[in-house]
């Protein structure tokens, strides 16, 4: 067969294992079905063999690419981070003083970013050719969004521009400028905070050939929130189901993964920082419910960071699972986890061994229930809808509890609930995973038969 070049964009970050999992699997599904696919992902290797030379070897075959999301103001970017923002003296406390200078970074990397996409986009729109030809974009032949950044601002602050929206500029650029065939398959859309980003939002999405969310909210926000008319949507899911019963996955076995077991029972608990809790208040509900725990059951607890990201404190799981750690520092029972160099079937392999799991993120949930093991129980705290979508999609939104309605006693009930029924969900695995197939396969076969007009 001829051969066809897929350009994969807006992946994520190969920190968050959630991201690097998504890539892996939908680079591996479409490299295994369709051999005559020439993969090219926007992103950098070397980043990614930093992290896990297991995962990086697996991506052997992509060519990894720069596709800027700036295609007429990167060089204005470049220029105007360099003016320095004056650092004042606020007062005598040198803290306060920090706090402020980083707000004014911080404020200010946000104007910058949001300046430049007005630019960018607004050049777009009037068919102005970018200053550099992209020549990937170019020469390719469909180019799909592929679920690691979301369009949502959940734990974001309220802006007039979405800080997402500039992720789209490579798409919206690949649709006007070069009339390639653009997708969004397997992501999170809404909530959008503004009535401007909305109608940015929506003005780019339609554009598009097609747009296929990872759960119903998603798909809700676009029909009745962003009126999505003038483009196909529908649902397809997470792609990191697209693991589910793989050899992959069921073949996988590293003994150091299984050391942590032996035998024990065992419960993961993991933890990010959110805008809608206080961390101190996050911190004590956990302290009181490993307590509650290590006094009733017998149960071997594991901190479990999902994304350790040093340049990130926010997105740093580590820091959070680090300060609950010190309350329990030198009991057995209590084991906080180094992730960092793990694969990202390291991961599965040990959260589908664990007996219980709770999760903040969305992905270790995943991870756990598509292991060889029928090990499903888990808690989801959920911070936004993508989760009640998992979970509705899974038949089991019982498992759910909201992170404004997060208590100590709300945790214990949910646990015993959860313990005292437990929950097999093969069928609702093998549902979504059809589902998400059956989309990414009308898109290839359908663009394969355009391009060499075999239909």
């Amino acid at each position: 067969m001829k051969n066809m070049r897929v350009v994969m964009t807006n992946m994520g970050c190969y920190v968050n294992k959630g991201d690097r999992a998504i890539l892996i699997s939908i680079v591996k599904y479409l490299s295994e079905k369709y051999p005559f696919l020439k993969i090219l992902v926007q992103g950098e290797f070397s980043e990614l063999l930093e992290f896990n030379s297991f995962d990086a070897q697996i991506l052997n075959s992509v060519t990894f690419i720069h596709i800027s999301a700036h295609p007429f103001t990167g060089y204005l970017k470049v220029i105007l981070s360099k003016i320095k923002v004056r650092k004042c003296s606020f007062s005598n406390n040198h803290l306060t003083a920090n706090l402020n200078f980083q707000k004014q970074k911080s404020l200010y990397s946000k104007f910058l970013l949001s300046l430049t996409t007005i630019i960018d986009l607004f050049l777009l729109i009037f068919r102005i050719p970018p200053l550099v030809k992209n020549i990937y974009l170019k020469n390719s032949d469909l180019i799909i969004s592929g679920g690691g950044t979301q369009l949502e601002e959940a734990e974001s602050g309220k802006s007039i521009i979405p800080l997402f929206v500039h992720n789209l500029t490579p798409l919206y650029l690949s649709k006007l400028t070069y009339k390639k065939p653009t997708y969004i398959v397997g992501q999170t859309i809404g909530p959008i905070r503004t009535f401007l980003g909305k109608l940015l939002t929506k003005f780019i999405l339609e554009k598009f050939d097609g747009i296929y969310v990872r759960e119903i909210h998603s798909l809700n926000y676009l029909k009745t929130t962003l009126l999505i008319k003038n483009c196909n949507i529908g649902m397809s899911g997470d792609l990191v189901f697209l693991l589910y019963g793989t050899s992959a996955v069921n073949d996988y076995k590293n003994v150091k993964i299984e050391f942590y077991f032996n035998n024990n029972r065992t419960l993961g608990i993991c933890l990010r920082k959110s805008k809608q809790i206080d961390s101190k208040v996050l911190i004590t509900i956990f302290s009181q419910f490993i307590n509650y725990i290590l006094k009733n059951t017998n149960f071997i607890i594991y901190l479990y960071p999902q994304v350790i990201d040093k340049m990130n404190d926010f997105h740093n799981d580590y820091d959070l699972l680090y300060v609950l750690y010190k309350n329990y520092e030198g009991n057995k029972r209590v084991v906080l986890l180094d992730t960092s160099d793990w694969s990202i079937f390291d991961c599965i392999q040990f959260l589908n061994g664990l007996d219980f799991l709770i999760s903040m993120r969305m992905h270790p949930i995943i991870f756990k229930v598509i292991g060889e093991s029928k090990k499903h129980s888990f808690i989801a705290i959920s911070h936004i809808h993508k989760f009640e979508g998992l979970l509705d999609d899974l038949k089991c939104s019982n498992r759910l509890i909201s992170i404004k309605e997060l208590t100590l006693e709300c945790l214990i009930e949910k646990f015993s609930e959860v313990s005292k029924n437990e929950k097999i969900l093969c069928k609702e695995l093998d549902f979504v995973k059809q589902r998400i197939s059956e989309v990414i396969d009308n898109i290839i076969i359908e663009n394969y038969n355009k391009k060499f007009n075999l239909m």
